[in-house]
Order: C-alpha cells, then structure tokens, then sequence
C-alpha cells in the first residue's frame, strides 16, 4: 500500500510540474528551467553506468555553441536562458537513455493521464466561456486581444488574420498550438503506454479538447496517433483497416473544411495558404526553407537568439510580433547549428531507432516526438522540452517496465 502511494505521488508530482512549467519566474527564466535541472538531480541518483551515449553529442554541441558565442560577445541575460534551456535538456535527456530499470509503475502513468483529461475538460469549458464572452479569468495569460490569446498582438492581418468569431482555447500554456502538443503527447501516453480502464472515455474528451484548438497541426498529429492505434490493432482485418485510414482521412477534411467555412478559411484554402506570402502558411512552411537553403553553415548561420532573418523579404508580414521565430523546430536548429548539428540529429535519432525499434508501440510513442516539433520554433523553448521530457520519461519507464 506504501509502494502504491508513493507512485502516486510522483503521479501527482509529475502533473503538477507539467502543468506549471510555462510560468515566467524571473525574466526569461521559467519554472521550467528549474524542473529540467530537478530532473538532472533525481536521474543522477538512478544512473550506475555512465556509458557514452550519442545523445552526448548534444550535450557538446550546446556548450561549445555557448563558449563561441561568449567569445563573439553575443551572449546576454536573455539569451543565456536559451543556452540553459538547450544544455540542461540535452543533459537530461542524454542521462535519461542512461536508465536501465524502471523509475515508477503504471500507477504514476495513471494519475498523470488523469490530470491531463482534467486539463483537457479545462479546455473545453475554457473554450465555451470564451465564445460566450466571458473569458478573462480563465486564460491565465490575459484577455484575448481582437487577434488571439496574445494580447500584444493587436493589428490584424494576412498572416495573423481576425477570426475571432471562434476564439480558440490556450489551456494553461501559452497559445492554442502549445496547448496541442500537450494534447498530443497526452493521446499517445493514453492510447500506447497507459492501462487505465477508461481509455474510450479518456481519449474522447482528449481528442474534443485537440479539434477545439483549431489547429491543423494537432488535428493532423492526433488522427496520425488514432490511425497507428487502429491499424496495430490484431482483431481488424486489412479491409476495416484500410476503411478506417479512408475514413478518418476523409473526416479531418470534412470536418475542418466545416468548421472553417465563414469563419477562418476551408482546409483548401488553408493548403494554399503555403504559396501566397504574408500569410500564415507561407511563413510556417515555405519562409523556414527558403531560410534554409539560403543559410547553410557548418556550425549554425549565426549566434543564438540573433531574429535578423526577419529582415529577409520571406519573412515580412504585417501583425507579425518580433518575439515570431521560425516555424519549424528541425529548421530552426539548422539554422542555429547548421551541418554539424544535422549530422548529430541523423546520428542520435538512427541510434535511437536502432535501439528502440523492437519495443511495444513503438511507431505509436514516437509519432508524437517526430510530429510536434512541427508545431513551432521549439529548439530553445524550456516549456516544449520539460513537455517533451516528461513524455520520453513515461514511454522509456514502460518499456523498461515490459522487459521484466
């Protein structure tokens, strides 16, 4: 009974730091950043061989990074919390592949998943009350400004347009496409890792939660976890599998172009959206690889934290906040570490594979890694890496958990 609680307890623990790491502590410093290094202390204390791993190479990667740019003078309060950000993950993350037996069982998974449905009933009420007009007191980041969940954000335009006839939920981080990696890394510890009885249940108000953020991104996240569950799914033959691909296909379109119709713009429009610059596909998909090609570099194009690429022509949208980075996380990082840091990605994400591929779900449980960096520019951001943190520790505890 003792045993029981205490997984509990990390259960709990591990909710709560989750749901509380997008908090501003001190400038740029975020609660997340103390929990990566919590993390870093408790690991220590499970590690008994420190082996070499290639997610090491992440770990020098980042602080020669830093060592240059100190060199080069371009390190400063606020991006000195950037640097940390990307050190005390990779350090993290690298000790992490270190552990060889499980940290907690299945209760501490449960008691997770179950704050993670309270939070997406949040975002659900969340989502009712701001489309009624009270709203305030609910979104812990502020009013909506006319434009969306950020109120410095106040000139409407192509790339940030008003449609705020539906205003769309933030949860408790920071925008609705934050708040849809969370809710796709919560699907998939539910569908692939978690033995709760309530899975059906669990995931309806999860998946409802996810289409409310109206976000195409998580929309497509979700529906590549749902069809991976169905298709390993033994009791279906090929034909029902093939059905439900079509289907569930068929409905995210149906589905989007509806809820779009008048309001934001069709699924369409919104694929069109990736050749007419200015707007906001143009600037998620097409800005961030002509950035790219544009910016190959042996060891990133500039210093960490430098935005002059908003300069550049691809780049320029009226509405777009200065804080806007780029798009796409594996671009970013390109950008900021250039060759030898996409060798070092091809190098650990091989190895991972190499390692990993015989384990249950294991297609299932890396989706969601693969997929989210494609939400946004995540490559310094804490909260995404305390997230993405969190989600590894639960999926490599259940793998080592079923070897036993």
């Amino acid at each position: 009974m003792l045993e029981i609680r205490k997984y509990h307890l990390y259960g709990v623990i591990l909710a709560l730091f989750f749901y509380t790491s997008p908090m501003k502590l001190i400038g740029s410093l975020h609660a997340a950043h103390i929990y990566i290094f919590i993390s870093i202390v408790f690991l220590l204390t499970r590690v008994r061989v420190f082996r070499f791993v290639w997610f090491d190479l992440f770990v020098l990667i980042g602080i020669l990074k830093l060592f240059l740019d100190m060199l080069a003078g371009h390190v400063n309060q606020d991006t000195i919390f950037s640097h940390l950000a990307f050190i005390l993950f990779s350090i993290a993350f690298s000790l992490l592949m270190r552990v060889r037996s499980k940290i907690f069982n299945s209760n501490a998974l449960n008691i997770f998943i179950f704050f993670t449905v309270i939070h997406a009933g949040f975002v659900i009420v969340q989502f009712l009350m701001f489309n009624s007009g009270n709203y305030s007191f609910l979104n812990p980041y502020g009013a909506f400004s006319p434009n969306g969940p950020d109120p410095s954000t106040s000139i409407a335009s192509p790339y940030n347009p008003m449609f705020q006839q539906i205003k769309r939920p933030n949860g408790l981080n920071w925008e609705p496409s934050a708040l849809g990696f969370w809710l796709v890394m919560s699907l998939s510890l539910l569908i692939f890792v978690s033995n709760t009885p309530k899975k059906k249940l669990y995931g309806a108000i999860i998946s409802i939660a996810g289409i409310l953020t109206m976000s195409l991104i998580t929309w497509i996240g979700m529906l590549v976890i749902i069809v991976i569950a169905y298709l390993k799914n033994n009791r279906l033959n090929a034909l029902s599998k093939l059905l439900l691909l079509v289907g569930g296909l068929g409905f995210a379109v149906l589905f989007s172009g509806i809820s779009h119709n008048n309001l934001v713009m069709s699924t369409f429009e919104r694929f069109n959206e990736i050749g007419k610059e200015e707007t906001s596909g143009y600037l998620r998909v097409m800005a961030p690889l002509l950035l790219l090609s544009n910016s190959v570099s042996i060891f990133g194009e500039t210093y960490v934290g430098d935005r002059s690429y908003q300069t550049e022509n691809y780049f320029v949208a009226v509405g777009r906040s200065e804080n806007s980075g780029v798009a796409n996380s594996y671009i970013e990082f390109f950008y900021y570490y250039g060759a030898i840091g996409a060798v070092a990605l091809f190098i650990c994400l091989y190895a991972f594979y190499s390692e990993n591929r015989h384990r249950n779900h294991f297609l299932g449980v890396i989706s969601a890694l693969i997929i989210t960096p494609l939400f946004g520019g995540y490559v310094f951001n804490p909260i995404y890496f305390y997230s993405v943190f969190t989600y590894t520790l639960f999926f490599m505890n259940f793998w080592q958990a079923s070897k036993r």
